[in-house]
């Protein structure tokens, strides 16, 4: 009896798919409003969305909606006048788990583009249009990471894509169509519904499942899955904490983070806090992840780097996987181990200027800093001088004196001597030395030169294989010679290995080992003494 009155447009379930299908349709709207305003949902409800709308991003979108666009006229029809057999829809879900939020995006917003092309914009493209949003949306946002090996994966692949999403699609169209009065009630809840079953949930089933098992690690090969390309905030249970102490300018909790290509994670686990004004040194060997954790805590991970990441990095109160890199700009400094990588003026003035100038700061204020800057890195009256034509040194510090034009609460240095000779590695030390003394700024340093980072870090870290695997004090950090043993490629400094010696020897108690230059020469010339005496 139902099934007769919805056929012929009366009766309780036909006015319940009416109002399901409009509801649906407000909520597609609703959802998209949301997506391009710049939030998504998530289990923690509403939070701000990780997509980055650049180059790779418009491109996705303008290929997948070229492809589906392409694919809509290649079909068998088999009810004349309503539709046939298009293997091409089978591409929708494919697109929307591979590609996430552009892949979703690309897909539905072709409707009616495709329609306006062919000049079959109608009433009913905009059931077309909407109800799409539900075989993409839905997908990218629920169905697991496509390794099809992985049973959960399969059942929320089926469950979301095959056969919720096309549900709600089956329902959106006939409903409007319908309503609109597009179709007769007869054939919008009868043949059209078989249509949309075998073009949304029956080909999908198969030829869904093997695209992807092509694809997916193609995608992801080239770095172009939507989860190694946008990690956000909610993806994660153990992200660790929201906000940081206020005595912590500073925290990374449980970071891990894994390239599109590689074989391990660079990150394992890294957990640590730094405080404000301390000077804080990361030493070890080449592949243990130091590079990776700068590009963490400069939010250029997860935003400009692919890849997975886990953990939560809070800099200056702030999660940086919450806001894009250019909202701690001013916050946050980062200098590059090769300065030609950041050095952008052809002039040393040019090059400082341009950061400020992309945060529209007053040109009067940019001018009057940068030879006050220029000062503090020893450049002093260098504005005019051409970048290309400064030593390896004087091109560190002017990357240097880049970063800090923005007056950074926290400078974050990777390598920044490595490719330096002695004299360019004093004048870089100097000038952060210099930096911290008149202005109390907070310093991380990765670095290999651990003498320098002996003689100037409150505190080091120790990595080796993607994990912390020791920290302290350079007196007790230092003291563990079998460490730097084990790590490899890394070695402690002469002066603590030459007082490490002499304790071994019992020729100093351990009270007067000291990885410090100044005070290893008294030692020494007090041994020399009590020797000389004899």
């Amino acid at each position: 009896m139902n099934a007769t009155s919805l056929l012929s447009g009366t009766g309780a379930l036909h006015t319940l798919l009416i109002s399901l299908a409009l509801i649906a349709m407000v909520l597609a709207i609703l959802i998209w409003v949301m997506e391009f305003a710049g939030w998504t949902i998530t289990r923690r409800g509403f939070v701000r969305s990780q997509v980055s709308w650049d180059a790779t991003t418009i491109a996705v979108i303008a290929v997948v909606a070229a492809i589906y666009i392409a694919g809509r006229p290649l079909q068998l029809q088999f009810i004349p006048g309503i539709g046939g057999v298009n293997p091409s829809m089978s591409l929708a879900p494919v697109f929307a788990v591979l590609f996430g939020l552009p892949g979703a995006i690309g897909v539905t917003f072709s409707m009616p583009i495709g329609d306006a092309v062919s000049g079959a914009l109608t009433v009913g493209s905009a059931a077309g249009f909407l109800s799409h949003t539900f075989i993409t949306w839905l997908p990218y946002k629920l169905v697991r990471e496509p390794n099809f090996k992985v049973r959960a994966a399969v059942i929320s692949f089926y469950v979301w894509a095959i056969i919720v999403g096309p549900i709600i699609h089956t329902i959106v169209i006939p409903g409007w169509l319908d309503f609109t009065n597009g179709l007769p009630s007869a054939i919008a809840w009868g043949a059209l519904p078989i249509v949309l079953m075998v073009n949304h949930t029956l080909t999908p089933a198969i030829v869904a499942p093997i695209l992807i098992a092509i694809l997916y690690p193609v995608v992801k090969a080239r770095g172009l899955y939507w989860r190694d390309r946008v990690q956000s905030a909610y993806t994660d249970a153990d992200d660790g904490p929201l906000i940081a102490s206020d005595s912590d300018i500073m925290t990374v909790s449980k970071l891990r983070f894994k390239y599109p290509t590689g074989q391990e994670d660079a990150l394992k686990g890294v957990s640590f806090s730094v405080r404000r004004g301390e000077f804080l040194g990361i030493t070890g060997p080449s592949g243990s992840g130091k590079t990776t954790l700068a590009l963490c805590m400069r939010g250029l991970i997860p935003h400009s780097v692919a890849g997975t990441m886990g953990g939560s990095v809070i800099v200056c109160g702030l999660n940086t996987r919450q806001i894009k890199p250019a909202a701690t700009g001013e916050k946050v400094g980062l200098v590059f181990q090769d300065p030609e990588a950041q050095i952008i003026g052809l002039t040393v003035a040019e090059d400082l200027a341009f950061g400020p100038e992309n945060y529209e700061w007053p040109p009067a204020r940019i001018w009057t800093d940068i030879p006050e800057v220029l000062r503090l890195v020893r450049l002093n009256g260098m504005e005019g001088r051409e970048t290309f034509n400064l030593s390896g040194g004087q091109k560190q510090r002017v990357a240097l004196a880049g970063a800090l034009m923005l007056k950074p609460e926290l400078l974050i240095l990777d390598e920044p001597t490595s490719e330096l000779d002695p004299v360019g590695k004093a004048e870089v030390f100097d000038a952060v030395q210099r930096l911290r003394e008149q202005h109390n700024t907070t310093i991380i340093m990765i670095e290999h030169a651990v003498e320098q980072l002996a003689e100037f870090a409150d505190r080091i870290l120790m990595m080796d294989g993607g994990r912390i695997v020791a920290e302290g004090t350079p007196r007790e950090l230092f003291r563990n010679v079998e460490l730097f043993h084990r790590t490899g490629g890394e070695r402690i400094p002469q002066v603590a290995e030459l007082m490490h010696a002499l304790e071994q020897d019992g020729l100093i108690t351990s009270e007067q080992y000291t990885p410090y230059e100044g005070e290893a020469v008294q030692v020494v010339s007090g041994l020399l003494k009590v020797g000389h005496g004899r």
